[in-house]
């Protein structure tokens, strides 16, 4: 009996399940955003963000709306950033370059709502209730 447990053991580590990973109970489908870095240019500071839709369908144009916070916590720019489309379960990187802004000035970038969220079924409400944001950078990432 040891034998076969061992077997079958040791089948399941050479040949895995090829399906899908599934999620596990607590963890949701959603939009993740990442400030990923963020880099001085001449007069303006280049926020990049890696942004990824594990949610059933593509998104087919987000824009939010977007707050950036001095370390001193005053509000430095309302803007909104435009990500265009985001498909399902393939990441993308987008560029923002914010004239007049040092990046050495901020201390957090807060994602204030969706303005813009269109796919097959989606709306902002949507989009902002499946979003999970965080950073990679000494400036936060809130939302």
């Amino acid at each position: 009996m040891k034998h076969l447990l061992f077997i079958l053991l040791a089948a399941a580590l050479l040949f895995p399940d090829p399906s899908p990973a599934q999620q596990t109970e607590g963890e949701s489908a959603g939009l993740s955003v990442e400030l990923n870095a963020a880099d001085p240019v001449g007069e303006t500071c280049r926020l990049t963000f890696v942004l990824r839709n594990d949610m059933d369908v593509d998104i087919d144009q987000l824009t939010v709306e977007t707050v950036l916070f001095s370390k001193e916590g005053q509000v430095v720019l309302l803007t909104l950033f435009d990500f265009a489309a985001i498909p399902v379960g393939r990441p993308r990187v987008r560029q923002f370059q914010v004239p007049n802004v040092s990046c050495d000035s901020l201390g957090m970038v807060l994602v204030n709502g969706a303005d813009t969220c269109s796919g097959d079924g989606l709306d902002p409400a949507t989009c902002e209730s499946t979003l999970s944001v965080s950073s990679r950078t000494n400036i936060a990432l809130e939302g």
